[in-house]
């Protein structure tokens, strides 16, 4: 029996959540959880082994990208972050790009990002045949 549920950003529809009134009290919810975040997605492309690059990256991927010998100092990155509500990407190609991303997330300052996860519970009490009521509050 469903008594809770969880959400992710690509599950919620552009409109939203909640709009309507619910059409019955099975229907009521409440947040429990709401995480607010930003999100990231790079891709490096490089002559190194992937080992290689990840090892870099356990690191400090800087030095291993300005250092003429190092494993990223030939390797090219596109970075994906997303920060806002609108869920817009913003494109970067420098690992300078990254590591600015890193230090600071909220680039711009006047957000905290966007919601990344939310939990909801049913409010009515469930009951179950193989168990006494249950409150899932």
């Amino acid at each position: 029996m469903l008594t809770q549920f969880n959400l992710h950003p690509q599950d919620v529809p552009s409109d939203g959540l909640f709009i309507a009134p619910p059409s019955s009290l099975e229907e009521l919810v409440y947040i429990r959880t709401l995480t607010y975040g930003v999100t990231a997605y790079f891709v490096i492309a490089s002559n190194n082994s992937y080992q290689n690059v990840l090892e870099a990256f356990k690191n400090s991927f800087m030095d291993e990208y300005h250092n003429p010998n190092g494993t990223l100092h030939e390797s090219q990155i596109i970075l994906l972050t997303i920060s806002g509500i609108n869920q817009e990407a913003s494109i970067k190609l420098t690992f300078n790009d990254l590591n600015r991303f890193l230090k600071n997330p909220f680039i711009n300052g006047n957000t905290y990002g966007y919601p990344i996860y939310c939990e909801a519970f049913f409010v009515k009490k469930i009951k179950s045949s193989q168990e006494k009521t249950k409150n899932y509050y």
